[in-house]
């Protein structure tokens, strides 16, 4: 009779440890993966910006029209899958204008860049505001 309890108890922990480890597999394989969705949603903001400049810039009506759907499209997506943090500063950058064209909209610009850093892997790797500035946007201003 002892025999049939051990054998019932070393079969219901190994139950219930592969169901610990499958329910954990699951919660890690899903919080990567909207890290994921938000970490992109950043880049194509990102990088729907810098080509509406350039369409703005080059006066390239179609490939404005482009940017700026792929822009509407990375801000949905922020808005769903980024962090509190990012949504706040993207929020910012939009009630100030959302354009490039001050040391104040610079840096608002800047704020936002360093909390889509900081939401991810990367915020363990710090980097200053006037060295973000200067590859965004071409100045070491920052206004802070």
């Amino acid at each position: 009779m002892d025999l049939n309890w051990t054998a019932i108890a070393g079969l219901a922990g190994i139950a219930i440890g592969a169901s610990l480890t499958s329910f954990f597999a699951r919660r890690t394989n899903e919080t990567k993966h909207y890290l994921e969705l938000g970490t992109q949603a950043y880049v194509d903001f990102m990088k729907s910006t810098a080509a509406l400049a350039i369409a703005q810039k080059n006066k390239n009506v179609e490939k404005e029209f482009d940017a700026t759907a792929q822009l509407a499209d990375a801000k949905a997506r922020i808005c769903i899958y980024g962090s509190a943090g990012v949504i706040k500063d993207l929020a910012a950058f939009w009630r100030n204008g959302a354009q490039l064209d001050s040391p104040e909209r610079y840096s608002a610009f800047v704020r936002l860049a360093q909390a889509m850093r900081k939401s991810g892997i990367m915020m363990k790797q710090p980097v200053p505001n006037a060295d973000i500035a200067q590859l965004l946007v071409g100045s070491d201003v920052t206004n802070e």
